[in-house]
Protein backbone atom coordinates (compact mmCIF):
# COMPACT_ATOMS: atom_id res chain seq x y z
CA UNK A 1 0.00 0.00 0.00
CA UNK A 2 2.35 2.50 0.79
CA UNK A 3 4.00 1.63 -2.95
CA UNK A 4 1.01 3.18 -3.96
CA UNK A 5 0.37 6.00 -1.57
CA UNK A 6 3.64 7.51 -1.84
CA UNK A 7 3.29 8.66 -5.88
CA UNK A 8 0.09 9.60 -4.75
CA UNK A 9 0.58 12.06 -2.34
CA UNK A 10 3.52 13.34 -4.27
CA UNK A 11 1.78 13.98 -7.66
CA UNK A 12 -2.26 13.83 -6.20
CA UNK A 13 -4.71 16.95 -4.95
CA UNK A 14 -7.39 16.62 -2.76
CA UNK A 15 -10.83 16.61 -4.63
CA UNK A 16 -13.11 14.57 -3.03
CA UNK A 17 -15.18 13.93 0.74
CA UNK A 18 -13.73 9.98 0.89
CA UNK A 19 -9.88 11.20 0.07
CA UNK A 20 -10.42 14.21 2.60
CA UNK A 21 -11.20 11.81 5.71
CA UNK A 22 -8.86 8.97 4.89
CA UNK A 23 -5.84 11.33 4.79
CA UNK A 24 -7.39 13.22 7.85
CA UNK A 25 -7.05 9.75 9.89
CA UNK A 26 -4.07 8.68 8.40
CA UNK A 27 -2.56 12.11 9.61
CA UNK A 28 -3.90 11.47 13.05
CA UNK A 29 -3.07 7.72 13.22
CA UNK A 30 0.88 9.08 12.61
CA UNK A 31 0.53 11.44 14.88
CA UNK A 32 -0.41 9.16 17.62
CA UNK A 33 2.95 6.55 16.49
CA UNK A 34 5.33 9.41 16.57
CA UNK A 35 4.13 10.66 20.06
CA UNK A 36 4.74 7.27 21.07
CA UNK A 37 8.27 7.12 19.63
CA UNK A 38 6.50 3.88 17.43
CA UNK A 39 8.72 3.43 14.31
CA UNK A 40 7.00 5.26 11.21
CA UNK A 41 8.23 5.31 7.42
CA UNK A 42 9.77 8.44 6.72
CA UNK A 43 9.20 8.51 2.75
CA UNK A 44 5.45 7.91 3.41
CA UNK A 45 5.72 10.95 6.12
CA UNK A 46 7.52 13.11 3.98
CA UNK A 47 4.98 12.55 1.42
CA UNK A 48 2.23 12.95 3.91
CA UNK A 49 3.66 16.16 4.59
CA UNK A 50 3.98 17.43 1.24
CA UNK A 51 0.35 16.77 0.29
CA UNK A 52 -0.94 18.26 3.09
CA UNK A 53 1.30 21.72 1.82
CA UNK A 54 0.03 21.28 -0.98
CA UNK A 55 -3.72 21.43 0.29
CA UNK A 56 -2.74 24.36 2.68
CA UNK A 57 -3.57 22.28 5.69
CA UNK A 58 -7.30 22.38 4.97
CA UNK A 59 -7.90 18.93 7.31
CA UNK A 60 -9.55 19.03 10.06
CA UNK A 61 -7.37 19.68 13.47
CA UNK A 62 -9.06 18.19 16.46
CA UNK A 63 -8.07 19.13 20.15
CA UNK A 64 -6.12 16.29 20.96
CA UNK A 65 -4.36 16.67 18.07
CA UNK A 66 -3.16 19.70 18.75
CA UNK A 67 -2.13 18.91 22.53
CA UNK A 68 -0.14 16.13 20.94
CA UNK A 69 1.59 18.35 18.26
CA UNK A 70 2.44 20.73 21.25
CA UNK A 71 4.44 18.15 22.93
CA UNK A 72 6.55 17.46 20.15
CA UNK A 73 10.15 18.57 19.58
CA UNK A 74 11.13 19.06 15.76
CA UNK A 75 14.44 19.47 16.98
CA UNK A 76 14.34 15.58 18.67
CA UNK A 77 14.10 13.63 15.71
CA UNK A 78 12.94 13.94 11.89
CA UNK A 79 10.05 12.11 12.31
CA UNK A 80 8.50 15.10 15.00
CA UNK A 81 9.74 17.53 12.47
CA UNK A 82 7.91 16.03 9.33
CA UNK A 83 4.89 15.15 11.70
CA UNK A 84 4.93 19.56 12.46
CA UNK A 85 4.95 19.75 8.77
CA UNK A 86 2.58 17.85 8.12
CA UNK A 87 0.21 20.26 10.27
CA UNK A 88 1.54 23.05 10.05
CA UNK A 89 4.59 25.03 7.45
CA UNK A 90 7.51 24.48 8.92
CA UNK A 91 8.91 27.63 5.95
CA UNK A 92 8.20 30.24 3.59
CA UNK A 93 8.68 29.87 0.18
CA UNK A 94 10.78 32.42 -1.32
CA UNK A 95 8.89 33.79 -4.32
CA UNK A 96 10.65 36.79 -6.57
CA UNK A 97 8.08 39.65 -4.92
CA UNK A 98 10.93 42.29 -5.96
CA UNK A 99 11.12 40.81 -9.69
CA UNK A 100 7.69 41.29 -10.41
CA UNK A 101 7.23 44.91 -12.47
CA UNK A 102 4.70 47.37 -11.03
CA UNK A 103 2.18 49.74 -13.21
CA UNK A 104 1.17 52.34 -10.11
CA UNK A 105 0.23 51.63 -6.96
CA UNK A 106 -3.71 50.61 -6.21
CA UNK A 107 -5.90 53.45 -5.10
CA UNK A 108 -9.25 51.70 -5.88
CA UNK A 109 -10.58 50.61 -2.58
CA UNK A 110 -12.85 47.40 -4.05
CA UNK A 111 -9.51 46.58 -6.16
CA UNK A 112 -7.05 47.29 -2.83
CA UNK A 113 -9.70 45.17 -0.34
CA UNK A 114 -9.40 42.27 -3.32
CA UNK A 115 -5.53 42.65 -3.51
CA UNK A 116 -4.79 42.30 0.07
CA UNK A 117 -7.21 38.73 0.48
CA UNK A 118 -4.67 37.42 -2.86
CA UNK A 119 -1.94 38.60 -1.14
CA UNK A 120 -2.84 36.55 2.04
CA UNK A 121 -4.23 33.87 0.31
CA UNK A 122 -2.56 33.69 -3.02
CA UNK A 123 -4.93 31.65 -5.73
CA UNK A 124 -5.09 28.92 -6.95
CA UNK A 125 -2.06 27.20 -5.79
CA UNK A 126 -1.23 24.48 -8.25
CA UNK A 127 1.74 22.39 -9.13
CA UNK A 128 1.66 20.59 -12.12
CA UNK A 129 0.41 21.81 -16.14
CA UNK A 130 -1.84 20.22 -17.86
CA UNK A 131 -0.34 19.57 -21.92
CA UNK A 132 -1.14 21.94 -24.31
CA UNK A 133 -0.63 21.53 -27.78
CA UNK A 134 1.54 24.18 -29.50
CA UNK A 135 -0.11 26.36 -32.36
CA UNK A 136 1.91 28.40 -34.68
CA UNK A 137 0.02 31.98 -33.94
CA UNK A 138 1.89 35.15 -33.41
CA UNK A 139 0.22 37.18 -30.91
CA UNK A 140 0.39 39.95 -28.58
CA UNK A 141 -2.05 38.12 -25.23
CA UNK A 142 -3.28 40.24 -22.16
CA UNK A 143 -4.24 38.04 -19.28
CA UNK A 144 -6.05 40.35 -17.65
CA UNK A 145 -6.52 38.86 -13.91
CA UNK A 146 -3.63 35.95 -13.73
CA UNK A 147 -3.64 34.85 -10.30
CA UNK A 148 -0.98 32.88 -9.58
CA UNK A 149 0.00 32.28 -13.39
CA UNK A 150 -1.29 29.07 -14.43
CA UNK A 151 -3.20 30.60 -17.05
CA UNK A 152 -0.81 32.44 -18.67
CA UNK A 153 1.85 29.88 -18.60
CA UNK A 154 -0.51 27.59 -20.44
CA UNK A 155 -1.01 30.08 -22.65
CA UNK A 156 2.41 30.67 -23.51
CA UNK A 157 2.81 27.09 -24.01
CA UNK A 158 0.09 27.16 -26.38
CA UNK A 159 1.39 29.92 -28.53
CA UNK A 160 5.40 29.92 -27.97
CA UNK A 161 5.77 32.60 -30.91
CA UNK A 162 3.58 35.12 -29.24
CA UNK A 163 4.25 37.31 -25.81
CA UNK A 164 2.57 36.92 -22.94
CA UNK A 165 1.54 39.76 -20.19
CA UNK A 166 -0.21 38.72 -16.92
CA UNK A 167 -1.66 41.50 -14.81
CA UNK A 168 -2.72 41.09 -11.68
CA UNK A 169 -3.89 43.13 -8.01
CA UNK A 170 -1.07 40.64 -6.28
CA UNK A 171 2.16 40.80 -6.15
CA UNK A 172 2.90 37.44 -4.31
CA UNK A 173 -0.10 35.72 -6.72
CA UNK A 174 2.15 36.93 -9.31
CA UNK A 175 5.54 36.25 -7.74
CA UNK A 176 4.53 32.37 -7.39
CA UNK A 177 3.85 32.21 -11.51
CA UNK A 178 6.65 33.51 -12.13
CA UNK A 179 8.16 31.02 -9.87
CA UNK A 180 6.22 28.02 -11.89
CA UNK A 181 7.38 29.86 -15.08
CA UNK A 182 11.13 29.77 -14.37
CA UNK A 183 10.41 25.82 -13.09
CA UNK A 184 9.29 25.07 -16.73
CA UNK A 185 11.93 27.11 -18.69
CA UNK A 186 9.39 29.97 -19.77
CA UNK A 187 10.13 33.50 -20.10
CA UNK A 188 7.89 34.49 -22.65
CA UNK A 189 6.24 36.04 -19.77
CA UNK A 190 5.51 39.48 -18.96
CA UNK A 191 4.73 39.40 -14.96
CA UNK A 192 2.81 43.16 -13.68
CA UNK A 193 1.65 44.18 -10.71
CA UNK A 194 -1.59 46.63 -11.58
CA UNK A 195 -5.00 47.17 -11.66
CA UNK A 196 -7.38 46.21 -15.14
CA UNK A 197 -8.17 49.99 -14.72
CA UNK A 198 -4.62 51.21 -15.11
CA UNK A 199 -4.19 48.84 -17.66
CA UNK A 200 -3.44 51.35 -20.44
CA UNK A 201 -0.36 52.27 -18.33
CA UNK A 202 1.39 48.90 -20.15
CA UNK A 203 1.75 51.05 -22.82
CA UNK A 204 0.63 48.31 -25.82
CA UNK A 205 -2.49 46.38 -26.99
CA UNK A 206 -3.33 43.41 -27.81
CA UNK A 207 -4.48 40.83 -30.11
CA UNK A 208 -6.32 38.52 -27.40
CA UNK A 209 -7.42 39.65 -24.25
CA UNK A 210 -8.52 36.87 -21.36
CA UNK A 211 -10.00 37.23 -18.35
CA UNK A 212 -11.41 34.24 -16.32
CA UNK A 213 -13.11 35.03 -13.22
CA UNK A 214 -11.87 38.63 -13.14
CA UNK A 215 -14.39 41.33 -13.47
CA UNK A 216 -17.06 39.65 -11.54
CA UNK A 217 -14.67 41.01 -8.37
CA UNK A 218 -14.57 44.54 -9.56
CA UNK A 219 -16.66 47.29 -7.90
CA UNK A 220 -18.01 48.03 -11.76
CA UNK A 221 -17.74 45.28 -14.45
CA UNK A 222 -18.89 47.56 -16.95
CA UNK A 223 -15.87 50.33 -16.09
CA UNK A 224 -13.26 46.78 -16.02
CA UNK A 225 -14.74 46.03 -19.56
CA UNK A 226 -14.35 49.34 -20.96
CA UNK A 227 -10.45 49.26 -19.68
CA UNK A 228 -9.17 46.14 -21.48
CA UNK A 229 -11.35 47.41 -24.73
CA UNK A 230 -9.05 50.38 -24.72
CA UNK A 231 -5.85 48.02 -25.20
CA UNK A 232 -7.95 45.89 -27.63
CA UNK A 233 -6.61 46.03 -31.12
CA UNK A 234 -9.08 46.19 -33.91
CA UNK A 235 -9.98 43.01 -35.03
CA UNK A 236 -9.15 41.54 -31.63
CA UNK A 237 -10.85 39.61 -29.20
CA UNK A 238 -12.21 39.46 -25.09
CA UNK A 239 -12.35 36.16 -23.46
CA UNK A 240 -14.23 36.59 -20.60
CA UNK A 241 -15.77 34.15 -17.78
CA UNK A 242 -18.24 35.87 -15.39
CA UNK A 243 -20.11 34.17 -12.37
CA UNK A 244 -23.75 32.39 -13.29
CA UNK A 245 -26.46 33.23 -10.75
CA UNK A 246 -28.46 30.40 -11.30
CA UNK A 247 -25.29 28.18 -12.01
CA UNK A 248 -23.91 29.16 -8.42
CA UNK A 249 -26.75 28.68 -6.59
CA UNK A 250 -25.31 25.89 -4.22
CA UNK A 251 -22.43 28.34 -3.61
CA UNK A 252 -24.40 31.18 -2.69
CA UNK A 253 -26.67 29.14 -0.18
CA UNK A 254 -22.86 28.43 1.73
CA UNK A 255 -22.20 31.94 1.40
CA UNK A 256 -25.15 33.16 3.22
CA UNK A 257 -24.72 30.33 5.95
CA UNK A 258 -21.02 32.30 6.13
CA UNK A 259 -22.48 35.27 6.67
CA UNK A 260 -25.26 34.55 8.60
CA UNK A 261 -21.88 33.07 10.99
CA UNK A 262 -20.03 36.35 10.74
CA UNK A 263 -17.10 34.34 10.21
CA UNK A 264 -14.04 35.74 9.40
CA UNK A 265 -11.94 34.98 6.74
CA UNK A 266 -8.48 33.13 8.64
CA UNK A 267 -7.75 29.80 8.67
CA UNK A 268 -8.95 28.71 11.42
CA UNK A 269 -12.31 29.61 10.77
CA UNK A 270 -12.42 28.08 6.76
CA UNK A 271 -11.60 25.13 8.09
CA UNK A 272 -14.09 24.77 11.02
CA UNK A 273 -16.82 26.09 8.36
CA UNK A 274 -15.96 23.62 5.88
CA UNK A 275 -16.48 20.65 8.42
CA UNK A 276 -19.83 22.32 8.80
CA UNK A 277 -20.93 22.33 5.50
CA UNK A 278 -19.45 18.47 5.47
CA UNK A 279 -22.11 18.04 8.42
CA UNK A 280 -24.62 19.43 6.61
CA UNK A 281 -27.63 16.51 5.17
CA UNK A 282 -27.25 15.18 2.14
CA UNK A 283 -30.18 17.41 0.59
CA UNK A 284 -29.27 20.40 2.12
CA UNK A 285 -28.70 22.89 -1.22
CA UNK A 286 -24.79 24.21 0.15
CA UNK A 287 -23.75 21.14 0.77
CA UNK A 288 -23.29 20.85 -3.10
CA UNK A 289 -20.47 23.37 -2.90
CA UNK A 290 -18.06 19.86 -1.70
CA UNK A 291 -18.06 18.99 -5.54
CA UNK A 292 -15.71 21.86 -6.46
CA UNK A 293 -12.25 21.39 -6.51
CA UNK A 294 -12.12 25.11 -4.75
CA UNK A 295 -13.31 23.47 -1.72
CA UNK A 296 -10.49 21.05 -0.94
CA UNK A 297 -7.85 24.32 -0.13
CA UNK A 298 -7.86 27.07 2.33
CA UNK A 299 -6.91 29.26 -0.44
CA UNK A 300 -9.44 27.72 -2.65
CA UNK A 301 -12.35 28.15 -0.21
CA UNK A 302 -11.82 31.80 0.92
CA UNK A 303 -12.28 32.42 -3.05
CA UNK A 304 -15.58 30.14 -3.19
CA UNK A 305 -17.51 31.37 -0.14
CA UNK A 306 -15.56 33.90 2.05
CA UNK A 307 -14.18 36.79 -1.09
CA UNK A 308 -14.68 40.58 -0.03
CA UNK A 309 -16.18 41.11 -3.36
CA UNK A 310 -18.58 39.39 -6.25
CA UNK A 311 -21.17 39.87 -8.77
CA UNK A 312 -23.71 37.39 -10.09
CA UNK A 313 -24.96 37.63 -13.47
CA UNK A 314 -27.87 36.39 -15.26
CA UNK A 315 -27.85 36.14 -19.19
CA UNK A 316 -30.43 39.62 -19.39
CA UNK A 317 -26.96 40.96 -17.02
CA UNK A 318 -24.29 39.78 -19.76
CA UNK A 319 -26.49 40.98 -22.62
CA UNK A 320 -26.90 44.40 -21.07
CA UNK A 321 -22.84 44.40 -20.00
CA UNK A 322 -22.06 43.71 -23.82
CA UNK A 323 -24.51 46.51 -24.88
CA UNK A 324 -23.00 49.17 -22.71
CA UNK A 325 -19.51 47.97 -24.28
CA UNK A 326 -20.16 48.56 -27.71
CA UNK A 327 -18.76 45.02 -28.29
CA UNK A 328 -19.93 42.19 -30.36
CA UNK A 329 -20.62 38.90 -28.66
CA UNK A 330 -18.50 36.39 -31.40
CA UNK A 331 -19.46 33.11 -29.29
CA UNK A 332 -21.30 31.99 -25.93
CA UNK A 333 -21.39 28.60 -23.81
CA UNK A 334 -18.41 26.82 -25.58
CA UNK A 335 -19.08 23.45 -23.80
CA UNK A 336 -19.95 20.09 -25.18
CA UNK A 337 -22.86 20.31 -22.59
CA UNK A 338 -24.17 23.63 -23.33
CA UNK A 339 -23.69 23.05 -27.23
CA UNK A 340 -25.60 19.74 -26.86
CA UNK A 341 -28.76 20.88 -24.63
CA UNK A 342 -28.78 24.36 -27.10
CA UNK A 343 -29.48 22.29 -29.96
CA UNK A 344 -31.71 19.57 -28.31
CA UNK A 345 -34.17 22.64 -27.65
CA UNK A 346 -34.37 23.25 -31.31
CA UNK A 347 -31.78 26.71 -31.42
CA UNK A 348 -29.26 27.32 -34.08
CA UNK A 349 -27.98 30.41 -33.55
CA UNK A 350 -25.63 30.26 -30.75
CA UNK A 351 -24.55 33.92 -30.42
CA UNK A 352 -28.61 34.86 -29.48
CA UNK A 353 -28.81 35.17 -26.15
CA UNK A 354 -32.32 35.11 -25.31
CA UNK A 355 -32.37 31.41 -26.32
CA UNK A 356 -29.28 30.70 -24.09
CA UNK A 357 -31.62 32.44 -21.55
CA UNK A 358 -33.93 29.34 -21.96
CA UNK A 359 -31.48 26.84 -22.21
CA UNK A 360 -30.61 28.34 -18.38
CA UNK A 361 -34.26 28.20 -17.05
CA UNK A 362 -34.46 24.50 -18.27
CA UNK A 363 -30.98 23.42 -17.17
CA UNK A 364 -29.51 25.74 -14.18
CA UNK A 365 -26.24 24.10 -14.27
CA UNK A 366 -25.98 24.29 -18.15
CA UNK A 367 -22.89 26.97 -17.38
CA UNK A 368 -21.25 24.87 -14.53
CA UNK A 369 -20.23 27.81 -12.61
CA UNK A 370 -19.49 30.71 -15.21
CA UNK A 371 -20.52 32.14 -17.89
CA UNK A 372 -17.80 31.52 -21.35
CA UNK A 373 -18.05 33.95 -23.93
CA UNK A 374 -15.87 35.97 -25.97
CA UNK A 375 -16.22 39.78 -27.87
CA UNK A 376 -14.51 41.57 -30.13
Amino acid sequence: MQLKLIPYLQQGSLDNVPTERYMTTLRADFLEKVRRGEEVSLELLSALAGFCFACEYVLAEGVDETAKLDALNPDRSEAERLMLACYRPVERESLPVDDIEQLRPLTDEISKAVSAQYEENPYPRWRFLPQTVARDDNLDILVAGAGTGQEPLLVAKEFPKSRVTALDLSRTSLAYGLARAREHGVDSIRFIHGDILDVALIGQTFDSIRSSGVLHHMADPLQGLLALKTVLKPGGTIKLYLYSRAARHGTLEAAKLRQARGLPATATAIRQFRQDILALPDDHPAKGVTQGRDFYSISGTRDLLFHVQEHHFTIPMIAELIEKSGLRLLEFGKSNKAESRFREMGFTDPTDLNSWEKVEDRYPGTFSNMYKFVLG
